[in-house]
């Protein structure tokens, strides 16, 4: 994930990616000893935003922002383990229309 970053932001770029991250995903053992990252990683992506809602004119909370499927980030699945990416796709795919937003067709998903 960090190989390509470059330029003068780089070390900046690369502090948040490793701490937002690669700590994270070390510290729950979503690491394998290749590199590659368990789909627990995506998973955890998709689940971890918030959103702000009002509800009946009231004040406004802070909930669980709802998975968008159809065109969804996959930067994370390219260091997926490739079954394991894989099988993810096939699941959504039965129950949504997926697309990758930076139009990765999504037979390429996947660490090798």
């Amino acid at each position: 994930m960090l190989a390509g970053i470059q330029g003068d932001r780089g070390p900046i770029v690369r502090s948040y990616i490793e701490r937002t991250y690669c700590e994270r995903f070390a510290q729950h053992g979503w690491v394998y000893g290749d590199g590659t990252l368990s789909i627990k990683a995506q998973i955890w992506l998709m689940h971890a935003g918030t959103c702000s809602e009002s509800r009946n004119g009231g004040p406004t909370v802070t909930v669980p922002c709802e998975p968008t499927y159809e065109l969804f980030e996959c930067a994370l699945l390219h260091y997926v383990r490739r079954a394991e990416a894989q099988a993810y796709i096939r699941q959504l795919s039965k129950k949504h229309r997926v697309r990758c937003d930076d139009a990765t067709p999504l037979y390429e998903l996947g660490a090798t």
